[in-house]
């Protein structure tokens, strides 16, 4: 079940910086760079820990590539969370560096820099843009990854287990069904 919240706020993730992109790009920014074109990201920042005793199924099916995706889909989503963390507070301190905004047209505001907020935006640019390439790396490898988990473990506890009582996700399909 984590795993499944896991893929779905990961999905959820990937859908907000794709609109951001898109409005962008709708926009006529799509020369700028990521970090000019993917808004601050707010979420609930939610983190799901697992522990061995949720693990030992697996281990006990002997099934080691299927728990260590598990781990690892746990483990990078954290890392994941803390990126998206990041980057939304360096983008809402673009907001206190920048403060002489010239104009404002369709949803694009156009600023001005003096020379010392300048040198204050450079570093958090290049900072800014390095985090939203990654976090768009990581959501592809967490997609993938909580797909193989979330629709890999009903089928291997069903065989483990010797019944077709454990539930099955499907890609595509609610729990439910």
């Amino acid at each position: 079940m984590k795993s499944s919240l896991i893929l779905s706020d990961v999905v959820a993730l990937k859908k907000v910086i794709d609109e951001s992109l898109s409005n962008a790009n709708d926009r006529g920014l799509t020369g700028l760079p990521l970090w000019k074109r993917v808004l601050p990201i707010v979420g609930s920042y939610q983190l799901y820990d697992v522990d061995a005793a949720e693990l030992s199924p697996l281990i006990a099916a002997k099934d080691s590539h299927l728990m260590q995706n598990a781990v690892t889909l746990f483990m990078q989503h954290r890392n994941l969370v803390e990126a998206v963390k990041l980057y939304s507070e360096k983008r809402e301190r673009v907001k206190e560096i920048v403060k002489n905004h010239l104009a404002v047209q369709e949803g694009v505001i156009t600023s001005g820099l003096t020379k010392e907020e300048l040198s204050q935006m450079l570093p958090l640019e290049i900072e800014m843009e390095s985090l939203i390439k990654s976090i768009r790396v990581m959501v592809s490898d967490l997609i993938e990854l909580g797909e193989l988990v979330t629709f890999g473990i009903g089928p291997e506890m069903r065989k483990f287990f010797g019944t077709n009582d454990f539930p099955l996700f499907e890609k595509g399909k609610s729990p439910a069904e």
